[in-house]
C-alpha cells in the first residue's frame, strides 16, 4: 500500500473529512484530494505533521517501499533505502523516528 492510500485509508478509518486533514497542511481540500490519489508528492513535514495528526509512528506510516525490499525468503526482509539529507534534516529525521537523533553514534 501506497503512502497516499494509507493516509487516506486512516483518514476513512477515522472519520475524518478531507476538509480537516485540509486544515491541518494549510492547504485546500482540492491539494488532499489529489495527495490522497498520489497526483501530488508529499513534502517530508508534511508526512511529519500528518502522522503526528493520526497520531501513529512515522516508520508505520511511511512503511518500506515495497521496490526496496529484496524477499530472500517468506519469514524475513531486509529494506534498503538511500536518502540524501543535510545534517540538520538528517538530525530532525532520526529524532522524529527514534526520539533522539544520536543513533548513528550507537552503532
Amino acid at each position: 500500500m501506497e503512502i497516499y492510500e494509507k493516509i487516506r485509508a486512516i483518514r476513512l478509518q477515522r472519520s475524518l473529512t478531507q476538509q480537516a486533514l485540509a486544515a491541518l497542511l494549510n492547504c485546500d481540500v482540492a491539494t488532499v484530494s489529489k495527495i490522497e490519489s498520489g497526483q501530488r508528492p508529499l513534502k517530508f513535514h508534511e508526512v511529519e505533521e500528518i502522522a503526528k495528526f493520526y497520531k501513529v509512528s512515522l516508520v508505520n506510516l511511511v512503511g518500506y517501499p515495497k521496490r526496496y525490499v529484496e524477499e530472500t525468503d517468506t519469514s524475513s526482509a531486509q529494506a534498503v533505502l538511500q536518502i540524501k539529507l543535510s545534517k540538520a534534516k538528517r538530525d530532525e529525521v532520526l529524532k522524529s523516528l527514534f526520539g533522539h537523533s544520536d543513533v548513528l553514534d550507537l552503532l
